[in-house]
């Protein structure tokens, strides 16, 4: 029975591995209420993402809305933060510490729970 229950786990293991999907998380950042600066908007934060200048947000369409897409593994989750320049040091990073998405044990940025699907 022991040796059964090995066998299957071993297998689960290996078809999530096999099978593993990816995601695509797309990020919107609206700056009605911003002056951009000149060095744009990125996504960073949560040791997951990365920092400022790594994942540029571009506004294609011109409209004061900043996009990015990223792929991850099904299941990823992750603190993040906007930033308004490039500033590998955060010292750009958005203040949003008293809100409601601010988590002050985490550099006061947001939390991305698991995203399962697109």
């Amino acid at each position: 029975m022991k040796f059964r229950s090995l066998l299957s786990l071993a297998f689960a293991l290996v078809a999530t591995m096999l099978f593993a999907q990816d995601v695509s998380i797309t990020f919107n950042l609206g700056t009605s209420n911003i002056n951009v600066d000149a060095g744009g908007n990125y996504l960073a934060g949560g040791g997951n993402i990365g920092t400022p200048g790594d994942n540029e947000m571009p506004d294609d369409a011109g409209d004061g809305i900043y996009s990015i897409t990223i792929t991850k593994e099904v299941g990823f989750s992750s603190f993040y933060t906007f930033a308004n320049g490039n500033c590998p040091g955060f010292e750009c990073k958005e203040s949003i510490a008293g809100q409601a998405c601010a988590d002050p044990a985490n550099f006061n940025d947001r939390f991305l729970p698991a995203v399962m699907n697109d």
